[in-house]
């Protein structure tokens, strides 16, 4: 974990041992300041437990020897990322965004860090989730204070869908999947997006039972309010498609609202998702 010893320069890295059973206990196991600015983000652990990878705060990834400590490779990026990275189970490593960085996929080759793929066109907005099937959940600028929701092929770095984030979304944290493929995207400035997989059949209800929308099935069409939306194999979209006048999709939710496990829309109603 990253820890900022009261006094230091900058924050560091630790790893404790916790001991279970009658007599539980957490013991230092080893610590690492050396990382140029101090760390960056929290740590993210490896599929097989064996290291650890983090940013620093001078623009570089770092991999660590999860049981000593001790640095494997470093790789400059460019940047002092916002938040942890992604990592898949193969190795891939993907950075959260930070200032003006592009979207960076770096694989590990044992004893190096490699720039996988990169995509220097798309202003990385937030933090990656990677999923499986090759694919990623990632945040790009669109123009000004404006984002989109980009699925990725991590494979290759090319886009297979995207989608807005209405109003002024900032940076994204915590990216979400869902056991039925919904996509749940939270902000910095306190909103939730959902978006689902085209094709499930998914709407909204209010709390009297009244249905607001529902989707149809895959490859087929659904003619909504706004029109006539095609459905295409890795395309994602809104929870609920109804769009306002201002085209502020009707499921955007407020952190605050999560106590009542109701979505509000953005004229106050309250509603209940509807189950598949």
């Amino acid at each position: 974990f990253t820890f900022w010893e009261p006094g230091a320069d900058a924050a560091g890295i630790r790893a404790v041992q916790i001991t279970e059973g009658g007599s539980p206990a957490i013991s230092p196991l080893w610590s690492n300041d050396a990382l140029p600015g101090g760390s960056a983000s929290s740590p993210v652990l490896s599929a097989d437990g064996s290291r650890v990878y983090l940013n620093d705060n001078a623009g570089s990834l770092h991999a660590l020897d999860a049981a000593t400590g001790e640095p494997i490779w470093s790789l400059p990026i460019g940047y002092a990322t916002g938040g942890s990275p992604s990592l898949s189970p193969d190795g891939l490593i993907m950075p959260a965004g930070g200032g003006r960085a592009p979207v960076v996929a770096v694989a590990d080759r044992g004893d190096r860090g490699e720039v996988a793929w990169r995509q220097d066109a798309w202003l990385n907005r937030g933090v990656s989730t990677q999923a499986d099937g090759s694919r990623a959940y990632v945040t790009v600028n669109r123009a000004d204070q404006e984002n989109d929701l980009v699925v990725v092929d991590t494979a290759t770095g090319d886009e297979l869908d995207r989608e807005p984030l209405p109003g002024d979304a900032g940076f994204t944290v915590g990216t979400t999947l869902g056991p039925d493929g919904t996509v749940y995207v939270p902000t910095i400035r306190g909103q939730l997006f959902a978006f689902r997989p085209a094709g499930d059949v998914l709407g909204a209800k209010d709390v009297n039972g009244n249905l607001l929308a529902v989707a149809g099935h895959q490859h087929e069409a659904f003619d909504l309010d706004a029109g006539v939306l095609g459905l295409l194999r890795h395309h994602i979209e809104p929870v609920d498609p109804l769009q306002r006048d201002d085209h502020r999709p009707l499921l955007t939710w407020r952190m605050h609202d999560h106590a009542s496990r109701h979505a509000r829309s953005v004229d106050g109603r309250q509603l209940s998702m509807v189950s598949r």
